[in-house]
């Protein structure tokens, strides 16, 4: 059997999420070709490992609950591999993990220290999930990775399930969220909100940022567990794009619409029509965090840590 690592990636995300959408979004690959992955790799075993429930969802039979195991085992073997060889090559590239929805503006602050600090270094960016970013930093497959904590530590257990001394995760700066406004919202002429405020308005409708189709963010569930707490039903809506773009389709619909209300990272431009406003007890606290071995000897490493250790000085990410 002559099995390409691509269709075995697409078994195994796809048995992680039950979903093609979701396993394609994470891949970067479109949902028919992970189909095709699957459905190759099953005509190649003789085994069939999903059973099709609709368009994108689908379950794990019997035989793909025994084999998708020593599949991810085989993955894993060849990622530590390829992280042993990057490790001892000459080569200058540094690669660096981000999650598909990070800030642009955060990734830029850091890719322009490391050109700075270590000119003619070869940058590589891959964009997966934190949890998988993580675990591809622990087997050497990338360099190190930045991602945002988003909530409390209980909201994102994956900075915290794995136990591994050689793993280094440190915050490096602070960030509150900012609620954007329209300029004739009755809410716009406060310079800081509390979520009494906004919640107290039942016309408000809430946008969110999802660029995976059929799911609920991070950002979205933290909304949705704070208005349980209040007993209060609050009307979102989802704008599933890519980050940039979709920023930017929320902020046109805030300035067409009186009633829509969006929480973001700080915008450096709005459009006419939108404001800018502080929660003062906002639910979306968080933090840029950055991970690495701290036995890596890749010659980009030093200076990235170096990078981070100047953004924490400022206290800021510009």
């Amino acid at each position: 059997m002559n099995t390409d690592i691509q269709k075995l990636r697409s078994a195994i995300m796809t048995a992680k999420y039950l979903n093609l959408s979701e396993a394609a979004h994470n891949l970067n690959f479109t949902p028919s070709a992970v189909s095709k992955h699957i459905k190759s790799l099953e005509d190649e075993m003789g085994v069939q490992l999903f059973d099709r429930h609709s368009r994108s969802g689908v379950s794990l039979t019997n035989d793909g609950r025994v084999v998708l195991p020593v599949l991810q085992k085989v993955i894993t073997d060849l990622d530590e591999l390829e992280g042993v060889i990057r490790s001892l090559s000459e080569s200058p590239t540094f690669w660096i993990g981000t999650p598909p929805v990070f800030p642009s503006r955060i990734t830029s602050a850091f890719l322009s220290r490391l050109e700075d600090l270590s000119p003619g270094l070869k940058i590589q960016i891959l964009h997966h999930d934190s949890r998988t970013l993580i675990e591809l930093v622990r087997l050497g497959r990338l360099d190190a990775g930045i991602s945002t904590m988003l909530g409390s530590p209980a909201d994102n257990p994956e900075f915290y399930s794995i136990k591994d001394r050689n793993l280094i995760i440190e915050p490096v700066v602070s960030e509150e969220e900012v609620v954007l406004l329209n300029e004739d919202h009755p809410l716009s002429k406060k310079d800081t909100l509390r979520m009494d405020d906004l919640l107290g308005d039942p016309d408000n409708t809430y946008l969110f940022i999802n660029p995976t189709p059929s799911t609920v963010s991070l950002r979205q569930k933290l909304f949705t567990n704070e208005c349980k707490k209040r007993g209060i039903k609050a009307k979102t809506r989802t704008v599933s794009l890519e980050l940039g773009l979709a920023s930017e389709v929320v902020k046109r619909q805030i300035a067409a619409r009186k009633n829509y209300v969006a929480f973001l990272p700080p915008q450096k431009e709005l459009p006419p029509g939108v404001v800018a406003r502080t929660c003062a007890d906002t639910v979306y606290s968080s933090r840029v965090v950055i991970y690495y071995m701290k036995n890596n000897r890749s010659r980009g490493l030093k200076a990235f840590i170096e990078g981070a250790e100047s953004i924490i000085r400022k206290g800021r990410i510009d």
